[in-house]
């Protein structure tokens, strides 16, 4: 391997860390905004997600998942990307936003229910909802903030942790990822016993 493709591959590893951060910061804003919300609408805290520690991965997985596959809605990526008019490629972004990550929440629902038979969240009072672990409004709301996430706010956040200092990024990727996976592997641990 040549020195330039030594120096790719670091290029890439270094990214990954860096994303890896911003995918831990929307983990841990999620756990809070999830937190916030249940305290407004039934005043308890509530018990968010599978891991123990202060996070929900499923928004930071959503979200680099959507921004891996989509790019974003005024800039598009792949197929997206051929879409000219800034109309039909929100349209059609917005369409992906809802159904990917409906997609996602009910897979993610089902799999933790059938496998470990543990509901993570339920829906069942919500108007429109499939089996209690999607809901036609609440994906729409998610449908929105995506969106708009994803236009406005994501790459200054991305370019924001971008800029985060080689070795603190290595340090910090390493330790959250080990904390985070060592939380996953408590977790299923727990769900097995039981």
């Amino acid at each position: 391997m040549d020195a330039e493709e030594k120096k790719r591959q670091s290029n890439i590893w270094l990214t990954l860390c860096r994303d890896w951060l911003l995918l831990v910061f929307l983990a841990l804003v999620g756990f809070v905004w999830e937190q916030a919300l249940m305290l407004v609408t039934t005043h308890e805290l509530a018990e968010s997600g599978f891991l123990s520690l202060p996070f929900c991965p499923i928004y930071g997985f959503t979200i680099f998942c959507f921004f891996y596959l989509f790019g974003t809605p005024h800039r598009g990526r792949y197929a997206l990307k051929r879409i000219k008019s800034p109309f039909w490629r929100y349209v059609v972004y917005a369409a992906i936003a809802f159904l990917l990550p409906s997609f996602i929440e009910f897979g993610v629902g089902v799999f933790f229910k059938e496998v470990f038979d543990v509901r993570l969240w339920d829906y069942s009072s919500h108007f429109l909802n499939i089996g209690g672990y999607v809901s036609l409004p609440i994906s729409l709301g998610w449908t929105v903030a995506l969106t708009l996430f994803m236009r406005f706010f994501f790459l200054p956040m991305r370019r924001f942790f971008q800029a985060t200092p080689t070795k603190a990024a290595v340090v910090i990727t390493i330790i959250s990822a080990s904390l985070m996976l060592a939380d996953f592997i408590y977790n299923i641990v727990l769900l097995l016993v039981e």
